[in-house]
């Protein structure tokens, strides 16, 4: 199965399957067990970092269920905030989820497959969404997300 973060095919192994909320500081990335994720991408020629006013925002939540959420971009809350997931669709994922028991903040770590906005809240090209590939490999390698 060819993947979104990876170009090749990669098999599967068997087994194993918000409301409004204020805003807060940019958190710092944490630590768990021995690995901690880089806070920032592997940054070159895509240059969106120099139009953000949060530029690079790292791996964000608690993480206590082991769930990662990638989403595409940050859009213009998230850019304000300086966290993943907390727009208009950060906000609809976090009622769903509080549907089934799980807390966005706590349960889930988010990240997104660019850290930094697009002029304007484009959608990120696929260039762009390779130079924070390793970004988010890194992240699914540290965090061992169930």
């Amino acid at each position: 199965m060819k993947g979104f973060f990876f170009n090749s095919p990669t098999p599967r192994k068997p087994g194993g399957t918000k409301g409004s909320r204020a805003p807060r500081e940019p958190k710092a990335p944490r630590t768990y067990g021995a690995a901690q994720v880089p806070a920032l991408p592997v940054c070159s020629s895509c240059r969106l970092f120099e139009g953000c006013k949060s530029p690079k925002i790292p791996v964000t939540g608690g993480g206590a269920r082991k769930i990662l959420f990638v989403a595409e971009a940050p859009g213009e809350t998230e850019d304000a905030d300086g966290l993943h997931l907390v727009g208009r669709s950060g906000q609809v994922l976090e009622e769903r989820l509080k549907g089934i028991g799980i807390d966005l903040d706590r349960d889930c770590w988010t990240i997104a497959s660019v850290n930094c906005r697009p002029p304007g809240g484009r959608t990120p090209t696929m260039k762009e969404v390779d130079w924070c590939r390793p970004s988010v490999v890194n992240a699914i390698k540290a965090y061992r997300p169930k």
